[in-house]
């Protein structure tokens, strides 16, 4: 565990609020949103996770931030390019800002 002027990072899936962190995502997040529990719960057990507690978690510390790199549930990937927009167009890539470009697959059940 992590601690620095009174907030703590921690790896600890005990210290977690799952209910929390799904709901945000769930509901509140454009980059999960409408995620389901059970993809939610299996991308949780097989990632490194990291929470951000006001205070100590498990003492009355409050979770106010998660952060979660999965790439076996990932959604969404962005590249550059200076000159292969169309090419990249033809597979679903998106304009974005400049020379990027973004790709977004709705979630795959894995088994």
């Amino acid at each position: 565990m992590w601690r620095r002027d009174g907030f703590a990072i921690s790896t600890d899936p005990a210290h977690f609020d799952p209910d929390l962190i799904w709901r945000y995502l769930r509901d509140e997040s454009y980059w999960a949103n409408g995620i389901p529990r059970d993809l939610f719960e299996r991308s949780l057990e097989r990632s490194l996770s990291f929470g951000l507690f006001a205070c100590e978690p498990g003492n009355g510390g409050a979770q106010i931030g998660f952060g979660h790199p999965d790439p076996q549930v990932q959604r969404g990937c962005v590249l550059a390019t200076r000159d292969a927009h169309g090419p990249y167009a033809k597979f679903g890539w998106k304009p974005g800002a400049g020379r990027f470009m973004r790709i977004t697959r709705a979630y795959r059940m894995a088994e």
